[in-house]
């Protein structure tokens, strides 16, 4: 009889205990049924019932499909594939090991952005809305590049995993102050990180920030990071308002605001101990113009701060036509005959 090494009955083993059949073991290990059994034996691993086996081939044709799509072309990892089916890791597992897909260690996915996915998109109002969007709530520390949010924002993740061509994992922790989840994206490129330093996002930001040209993409950007749409007058006031620790970046804002007819107004913060400042436009007319540059042919937005602008437009007569191409138009442009 033909002897098998330690490492040969351990891979057995292995395999036997992540769900695969004696006989799944013995086609993966090339050892014969009757001598898998043999050694599962010699090491005291109890056999499963044929029932037990069935449970394991619980997932249709099509479940099973659908696991190896999000796992290999979403780079969801094994948790998330879980959670969106409402079934067990170990059981995503073994279905993946069954038909032969390479199970990836932790991290690996963050390895996979590389520059030409952020590179060839360059010139582009996705590109210039990230780059708003990483100048406000993105993070640069060595070679990493982060982004996380609160749950209530947690779609601008998915958004940005869409723009890196669904290339990373969003993980979820709590957050240790306030012990609510924290959703967050993160890789590690050094070439990324060398040309988004070109554009002004670098280490350190928070008090050195200016970016190499502002447009209206860049600013839904800026704004779904750090600005706010603050109601007043019974919801019939609104003004924008953006919040930042650099004051010369806040300068570059209101400069572009200027250069566009729009009035702001810039001022020192006394909420936080830390100084602060913030920019505001309070003009029904200058808030209506920002409001039709920033969402007209929109891809990427934060809809709750977009679905705030609502009563302004009531105010002005005028309909939603997000993404729709067209100009913004009156409620009732011709009356029925």
């Amino acid at each position: 009889m033909k002897k098998y090494t330690e490492n040969q009955k351990i891979e057995v083993c292995n395999k036997y205990s992540e769900g695969f059949t004696i006989e799944e073991v013995s086609k993966a290990t090339g050892i014969p049924k009757t001598t898998v059994g043999r050694i599962l034996d010699e090491k005291g691993i109890q056999k499963r019932s044929k029932a037990c086996h069935k449970q394991v081939h619980k997932f249709s044709e099509d479940k099973e499909k659908e696991i190896i799509r999000l796992y290999v072309e979403e780079n969801k990892n094994t948790n998330e594939i879980a959670q969106l089916l409402g079934t067990y890791n170990t059981s995503v597992r073994r279905v993946l090991l069954r038909n032969n897909i390479e199970i990836r260690a932790r991290g690996v996915a963050r390895r996979f952005v590389q520059l030409e996915d952020i590179k060839s998109k360059e010139g582009t109002d996705d590109f210039d809305y990230f780059l708003g969007l990483l100048a406000t709530d993105g993070c640069v520390t060595k070679n990493n590049i982060v982004l996380d949010f609160a749950e209530q924002n947690k779609e601008l993740l998915n958004y940005w995993n869409e723009f890196l061509g669904n290339k990373c994992n969003i993980n979820v922790s709590i957050h240790k102050v306030y012990k609510t989840p924290q959703y967050r994206i993160a890789f590690s490129n050094p070439e990324i990180k060398e040309f988004l330093s070109t554009y002004g996002i670098v280490e350190r930001k928070t008090c050195n920030l200016h970016l190499k040209y502002i447009n209206w993409n860049v600013l839904r950007g800026i704004i779904d990071g750090d600005g706010c749409i603050l109601k007043t007058n019974e919801g019939k006031t609104i003004s924008i308002g953006i919040t930042s620790g650099c004051k010369n970046f806040l300068e570059q804002i209101q400069q572009f605001y200027s250069d566009n007819g729009i009035k702001s107004y810039l001022r020192e913060s006394n909420r936080n101990i830390n100084p602060t400042y913030d920019l505001y436009v309070h003009k029904s007319e200058d808030v209506l113009k920002i409001y039709e540059n920033l969402y007209k042919n929109a891809h990427f937005f934060l809809k709750r701060k977009e679905e705030k602008f609502g009563s302004l437009l009531e105010k002005f007569n005028k309909c939603k036509l997000v993404n729709s191409g067209k100009e913004m138009c009156d409620s009732n442009p011709e009356p029925s005959l």
